[in-house]
């Protein structure tokens, strides 16, 4: 058996747009359709799932398009100094992507909820900083004081080096390593 119960705008510029309730046989769904376009499909196919411009969709929230530059998900927050961001949890840790921090002068920053760190962070003229909020340079890394090492360089290739130069020359020095020794020059 199949059946459904549409809601449907009146008139001829409104009968394009309605919201279809269906019951049938494989699966109960809502669909939505604006300007005479499906472009919203719940419960479609599996319980749960949320399609937008996809009638069949295979993840919790599948979005589709077929014009180029819209796929495109917005999380915005419009109060003063908020952090709008997406969360990541399993069963032994969260993390969040904040994409503008109120907190951090609207910095983009990745956000250890487990342990209530902030791991990496951009701020508004790009620098960037791993284990520091506040970056002083165009890349800073603090290793705190639990850690030895604070960057660690590896290569497959037996000699393996580190140029550092400014942008006047294609000249620089380097720091590097021949199989057991490490070379300056």
């Amino acid at each position: 058996t199949n059946d459904w119960l549409r809601l449907n705008a009146s008139g001829a510029e409104n009968s394009r747009n309605s919201i279809d309730l269906f019951g049938q046989a494989g699966g109960d769904y809502i669909k939505i359709k604006a300007a005479n376009t499906d472009t919203m499909w719940i419960g479609s196919g599996a319980a749960g799932r949320v399609g937008i411009g996809v009638s069949s969709p295979d993840k919790l929230l599948h979005l589709k398009t077929s014009v180029n530059n819209t796929a495109v998900l917005r999380i915005e927050s419009t109060a003063t100094d908020s952090y709008p961001h997406l969360e990541f949890k399993n069963d032994a840790r969260t993390f969040g992507i904040y994409g503008a921090h109120g907190g951090l002068s609207d910095a983009f920053s990745i956000y250890d909820g487990t342990a209530g760190a902030h791991r990496l962070t951009i701020d508004s003229s790009g620098k960037v900083g791993i284990g520091t909020t506040s970056p002083d340079s165009p890349l800073e890394i603090d290793g705190g004081s639990s850690i030895n090492t604070v960057l660690h360089l590896t290569s497959t290739a037996a000699n393996t080096y580190l140029k550092i130069s400014d942008s006047n020359t294609n000249e620089g020095n380097f720091i590097g390593c021949t199989t057991d020794d490490l070379t300056f020059f």
